[in-house]
């Protein structure tokens, strides 16, 4: 019986299949270092900014379980209910489509039992968030209405807006429909005000009227001559030394990121003493501590 002959190849040819394995281990030695590399890139921390942020995340599970948040919910036209706020309220995202297609219809519910109809949300939910719901006092069919009046407004309309009359208005307490009375906010500018002014409780100025995107300079000037800030109180100032990086993120004009650097810097070097230590973080906005030490304390 024969044995098989073992294929011989020539020099060259074991050159080019030394070759080619040399080219495979050095692909996969390649694609070793570009997945390692994009896993270290998503956070950007040194070793030691993972140490320090390590042992506040500690810190914070630690004070987190010893304390419960409660979402709080105050007076709100039900006609602008976000999304976000949706979600809180515990509604499903189905039930806020429908109320988004219904205002589409440039339509509005003017009653608890009409929101219900409309969204089609339970009876339970129904009752937990129906004491909240806050209606303007006028029928919204602009065409239709040449006056409004309210508790806090006199308003008589002209076709230039000349002859108002209008008393000064808590800004923190001003509906979509309050702001879309003054020339140059519609209801798309009214409701992205009210949904900046909400994401923090309330503003502490009038100023920050200032930073909503596309706002024209007439119209922030409309605002701060007919609306002041007054009533602050539900505004729950942050613990600069002891928050989370979560409730840190959502101070006006820090995000994320931002919120991080702050904790690893006071875990590496201590409490902050002022806002003017503030400062020293990494990227920290100067130009807004003005307003972000109004939502803080030491």
């Amino acid at each position: 019986m024969k044995k098989a002959k073992i294929p011989s190849f020539t020099k060259k040819q074991q050159q080019g299949i030394l070759a080619l394995i040399m080219l495979i281990v050095f692909s996969q030695f390649c694609y070793f270092l570009y997945k390692n590399k994009s896993n270290t890139d998503v956070l950007e921390l040194t070793d030691e900014q993972k140490i320090w942020l390590a042992n506040q995340k500690i810190a914070d599970s630690l004070k987190l379980a010893d304390t419960t948040q409660a979402y709080k919910i105050y007076p709100f036209n039900p006609n602008f209910i976000t999304e976000y706020k949706g979600y809180q309220l515990g509604m499903k995202l189905v039930e806020i489509e429908r109320l988004h297609a219904f205002r589409e219809q440039n339509k509005y519910v003017n009653s608890a039992q009409e929101f219900q109809q409309v969204t089609k949300v339970s009876d339970s939910v129904l009752n937990a968030i129906k004491p909240y719901f806050k209606f303007p006092d006028w029928v919204t069919n602009k065409k239709n209405k040449n006056t409004f009046q309210s508790q806090n407004y006199t308003t008589s309309f002209t076709d230039k807006f000349t002859k108002e009359e209008i008393q000064i208005k808590d800004f923190n307490h001003a509906s979509v429909d309050d702001l879309m009375l003054l020339p140059g906010i519609g209801e798309a500018f009214a409701n992205r005000i009210v949904q900046e002014r909400d994401k923090y409780n309330g503003f502490m100025t009038i100023n920050q009227i200032d930073d909503i995107w596309g706002l024209s300079p007439q119209a922030i000037q409309n605002v701060k001559k007919y609306f002041i800030v007054k009533d602050i109180s539900s505004i729950n100032k942050i613990k600069i030394n002891e928050a989370a990086v979560s409730e840190i993120s959502k101070l006006p004009y820090i995000r994320y990121n931002l919120a991080r650097d702050i904790v690893i810097y006071r875990s590496k070097y201590g409490d902050f003493k002022s806002e003017n230590e503030l400062v020293n973080v990494s990227n920290f906005p100067a130009d807004k501590i003005e307003t972000i030490k109004l939502y803080i304390i030491f």
